[in-house]
């Protein structure tokens, strides 16, 4: 599955939980912008079949571009790599005094459920 395939199955399983998705439209190639705006948030959708926790951390700061980004994965569980990720990213933006650049993180479990596993910023739910 590729980037943007993940982005639509995404925007599927949280429409099918009830939200209404907007996709968000590509800006061009290394331009970072976020995939999806709902609940009235950017979100970046990160599909990680395959990430180690090196990459996941890449994938952390690159998704500073939202408000909250979504880790999917469809392989083996990654929970483990994800959290590793985000401790070690909240170490590295403590250090730096920018703690508050890291999104809200999410992972969808094998139910379709969107879990928090960090949560930086407020965002409304409906």
């Amino acid at each position: 599955m590729s980037g943007g395939e993940a982005e639509r199955h995404m925007g599927r399983i949280l429409a099918d939980r009830g939200k209404r998705v907007e996709f968000l439209p590509e800006r061009g190639k290394g331009v970072g912008k976020p995939d999806l705006n709902f609940d009235e948030s950017t979100w970046d959708v990160k599909y990680i079949p395959f990430a180690n926790s090196n990459t996941i951390r890449k994938y952390i700061e690159n998704a500073q571009k939202a408000d909250n980004a979504i880790f999917y994965w469809d392989v083996e569980n990654k929970i483990e790599d994800v959290k590793n990720a985000i401790d070690r990213t909240i170490g590295k933006y403590k250090k730096l005094g920018k703690l508050e650049n890291i999104p809200n993180i999410y992972y969808i479990n094998e139910k379709n459920e969107m879990i928090p596993i960090f949560k930086n910023k407020k965002i409304r739910t409906k």
